[in-house]
């Protein structure tokens, strides 16, 4: 009875406090002022009651800060029979510019704060960092682009405490493409004597169009393990506080395209164009289909705008395009983009063909000049007897007299037999016909077997030693006369197909994948002759890639050739090379 008694005291106790309860203060503080431009402050906003978490407003805080989540906390503690309530809004503030800033007044339940002037100082960043236990350092490769040419945006977060958790946003740019590249990489730094553990990533910028624009920082929002001096039995729990960092913004001018450029417009440091043939021979057949693989690499765009490359031909020569391949990887900070383009050259009678030139406008972002990728023009040799044009051409007339039938017929079989007058023509017209379509089916299957497994090789007996085709003789004297000429990219094209042809089934398609190869391959005493070529290969790939010349170190044509010589005539080297595939670009994500 006294219990119930007790309990009903108690109730109309907090019965009659909830109403006599009442907001009279409310306190606004900041942990710091003043407080440095780029950093987060601890805004708290406490009233003496038990209020709605929404009662308080941040966004009269939006034009000066970058406001970060909002926690809410209500406390309520009884001392001497005395009862007080309280409710606390913990809010994050990153300054947006520095010098002084109004914080206003916050008005819950009718009762107003008082404003707190901040000053916001933008200290120098090297001293600024010294002793901070974390920080973002933003970076650009580039400040002033074309359009769509490809903007290297690279943000490290530096930490020196436990981190409890933690998110980065992306950076923004008005009318851009923004792409993060690769994975995050994690490494160690020591910056005025401290040691930071930085985690690094790495966006890729495409502006879209031209002006000036500015690329806002990445803002870090996360929480730390808050260091505590003394740590009891009674007071073992891991406290954490939120933390903030935004990073810097970078201002980026970015410049039309020039009126005097062609079209299909690629901005790029370095274009190269490549080709493969297969089979790799120095007369084809009649029917027998050749593939064509032609590789466009550029470096600092992004694959959506390598241009189409289009095949054309002879009308003699029947082109059957495969669909185009494109991806892109990451190298050294830069972004690599490749599209491949494959297709089936058919010819159906023999003569002396020529294949046109292929040529691809591209803008030197170094130079800002207008250069050319270019593959030059090829001239094939078909031998053999020409297809029946009744196949070989699209606008044959249709069978409707049996006389046509007839030549028809003769002309697609060899009779071994003799027809009697009384065997039915209709019946020997439809087993031919038959007999046509059955080896239709069966050629266009081979095109499609060819055009799918065009890189497939011709196995080798073991232990024979590799010998020069009459082709790769001929691409030797390509090299030589390149040499002579003082014509690097003519070289690198006839040192690439040389290198396929000697080395069969390396398929190298450029200077990267032959030193891939080098690397295999140099062990033991021949480890200084592989360096010697190596760098004879990086020097040569420097004076494609480079607009400038080389004051010291030049490739020399002359020592690559003796090199090469060497290369072919040390029978003690073997390039081994297990897989029949050409070698790819990386996937970006592996």
């Amino acid at each position: 009875m006294v219990t119930s008694k007790l309990s009903v005291f108690i109730f109309i106790l907090i019965a009659f406090s909830q109403s006599v309860f009442a907001t009279t203060r409310v306190t606004a503080t900041v942990d710091r002022n003043p407080a440095i431009l780029n950093e987060s402050i601890v805004l708290e906003v406490i009233a003496d009651d038990s209020l709605d978490s929404t009662a308080f407003n941040s966004r009269p805080l939006m034009q000066d800060f970058i406001v970060g989540n909002t926690s809410v906390s209500s406390h309520t503690q009884i001392i001497n029979g005395d009862m007080s309530r309280t409710t606390k809004w913990t809010t994050l503030l990153i300054p947006r510019q520095a010098g002084k800033i109004l914080i206003p007044s916050f008005t819950i339940d009718g009762i107003s704060s008082q404003p707190i002037e901040l000053e916001v100082i933008a200290a120098n960043a090297q001293a600024n960092n010294q002793h901070k236990e974390l920080f973002i350092d933003s970076q650009v490769d580039i400040d002033s682009v074309f359009v769509q040419q490809m903007i290297s945006y690279t943000v490290k977060l530096y930490i020196a405490t436990d981190l409890q958790s933690g998110s980065l946003t992306e950076p923004a740019m008005p009318d851009a493409t923004i792409n993060q590249v690769g994975k995050d990489k994690e490494t160690n730094e020591i910056v005025n004597g401290k040691r930071y553990r930085v985690i690094e990533r790495v966006y890729s910028i495409t502006p879209q169009k031209s002006g000036t624009f500015t690329i806002s920082g990445v803002v870090f929002n996360g929480e730390v393990v808050e260091s505590t001096r003394r740590r009891s039995f009674f007071n073992s729990m891991t406290r954490t506080k939120p933390i903030s960092r935004v990073g810097n913004d970078i201002e980026i001018e970015v410049q039309p395209i020039p009126d005097n450029y062609p079209e299909n417009w690629l901005p790029s440091e370095f274009v190269t164009i490549t080709e493969e043939w297969q089979p790799i021979a120095t007369e084809y057949k009649v029917g027998e289909p050749i593939t064509r693989t032609v590789s466009l690499t550029a470096v600092g765009v992004n694959e959506s705008i390598l241009p189409e490359i289009t095949f054309t031909a002879d009308g003699n020569i029947k082109i059957y395009a495969d669909q185009a391949k494109s991806t892109s990887v990451q190298r050294n900070g830069k972004v690599i983009s490749q599209r491949v383009e494959s297709a089936a050259f058919v010819p159906n009678q023999s003569g002396e063909y020529t294949l046109p030139e292929i040529s691809v406008p591209w803008f030197n972002t170094i130079t800002k000049e207008i250069n050319y990728a270019t593959l030059p023009a090829k001239t094939i040799t078909v031998t053999g007897q020409a297809i029946n044009q009744t196949l070989a051409t699209n606008d044959a007339q249709p069978l409707t007299q049996n006389s046509d039938v007839t030549d028809s017929v003769e002309s697609l079989t060899t009779p071994s037999f003799s027809v009697e007058p009384n065997v039915s023509f209709n019946l020997l017209t439809l087993l031919s016909l038959g007999l046509w379509l059955l080896t239709l089916l069966a050629w266009l299957l081979h095109v499609k077997y060819l055009k799918q497994n065009h890189t497939a090789d011709i196995p080798k007996k073991r232990g024979a030693e590799p010998s020069t085709p009459a082709s790769g003789k001929a691409y030797w004297n390509k090299m030589q006369s390149a040499v002579k000429a003082d014509d690097t990219n003519a070289f690198y094209r006839a040192m690439l197909t040389w290198f396929n042809c000697v080395y069969h089934p390396l398929n190298v398609q450029s200077v990267e994948d032959i030193k891939k190869v080098l690397q295999t391959a140099s062990t033991g005493k021949q480890r200084d002759f592989f360096s010697d070529l190596e760098k004879q290969l990086n020097l040569l790939n420097y004076a494609l890639y480079s607009s400038k010349q080389l004051e010291s170190n030049e490739w020399h044509g002359a020592q690559m050739m003796k090199l090469l010589k060497q290369l072919q005539q040390e029978k003690s080297i073997t390039l081994a090379h297990k897989t029949t595939h050409p070698i790819q670009l990386e996937p970006l994500n592996p």
